[in-house]
């Protein structure tokens, strides 16, 4: 599995290899990034307030850039 980490050390579990998702029953790569931006988005940084973000559960509904209307 694949574990990112952040210059303050900060995990970004990113989990299986890429295209590997389904394997694990994960979320797909696709939403793994939404859910990346999302975050920074939200929050403005992958810096300093958490210990670690989780990619790996999958969603009901993540919009996805291509999502734009």
């Amino acid at each position: 599995h694949i574990v990112l980490y952040t210059t303050d050390d900060t995990e970004v579990i990113w989990g299986a290899e890429l295209g590997k998702w389904q394997q694990h029953l994960e979320a797909t790569d696709a939403e793994k990034l939404a859910k990346l931006y999302a975050y920074y988005e939200e929050y403005g940084s992958l810096l300093g307030d958490v210990k670690y973000i989780n990619l790996r559960d999958p969603q009901d509904r993540i919009p996805l850039p291509i999502d734009k209307d």
